[in-house]
């Protein structure tokens, strides 16, 4: 989604397309609602971005939503040499609602999600707390070509395994339960509830090569996985 999103014209001048950029996003996260936010770090310091409050109630919580808002708006910017937050909070159409004011450190150039960032390829991050809704995630980045700004795509853990638990939902009849792990064992996402995983199991198995070719079913603590 990134690699597409990135070639629309109206990104190479964000600063003077907020609309047409607001408008884009929203396109972008209603089609994909995994998706927490989208936004620009520009060169000169400058941060937009676009949150989806339906992502998670995690989310919702964090920033301080009512129930009214479908979306806010995250723009940093320097005001009077010093930098500022804004965010306007939206409802479905795009109403404002609420608009609130604070004092910021946020730079996105001194960010690893911007610094990373490459032109032609994605970059995908690992799970991080992300500094302002203190929620972990992972971020999706890639560099606009010419113009030295990055897009960036943030998914949240919660917001990943909800999706997982939903697409199993889905899935009338189906059995069993999908884990998303690191090698170290640090859980991503599941569709269980809880996170207390037999990490070590999971990791011989998949060591042992029978995640990669085959279905298995085995058993920790008298649980059947």
């Amino acid at each position: 989604v990134a690699s597409v999103v990135v070639q629309y014209p109206l990104l190479t001048d964000a600063e003077n397309e907020t609309a047409g950029v607001r408008d884009l996003f929203a396109q972008v996260i209603r089609n994909n609602n995994i998706f927490y936010s989208l936004y620009l770090g520009l060169p000169n310091g400058r941060f937009y971005e676009l949150i989806n409050l339906d992502n998670s109630q995690g989310v919702r919580t964090s920033i301080r939503a009512s129930a009214e808002d479908r979306w806010v708006v995250n723009t940093v910017g320097e005001v009077d040499g010093k930098l500022i937050r804004r965010l306007d909070y939206f409802d479905n159409a795009f109403h404002l609602r609420a608009t609130r004011y604070e004092a910021s450190d946020y730079d996105p150039r001194s960010r690893p999600w911007f610094k990373n960032a490459r032109e032609n390829k994605v970059e995908k991050s690992l799970p991080y707390v992300f500094p302002y809704l203190h929620i972990t995630g992972q971020t999706y980045a890639i560099r606009l070509p010419d113009t030295g700004a990055v897009l960036g795509i943030d998914i949240t853990l919660e917001s990943f395994s909800e999706h997982l638990q939903n697409q199993q939902k889905q899935q009338r009849g189906a059995e069993g339960e999908i884990f998303v792990y690191r090698n170290s064992g640090e859980i991503l996402a599941s569709t269980r509830a809880t996170e207390k995983l037999p990490y070590k199991e999971l990791i011989d198995v998949t060591k042992n090569g029978h995640a990669a070719d085959e279905l298995q079913t085995f058993y920790v603590n008298e649980e059947k996985y």
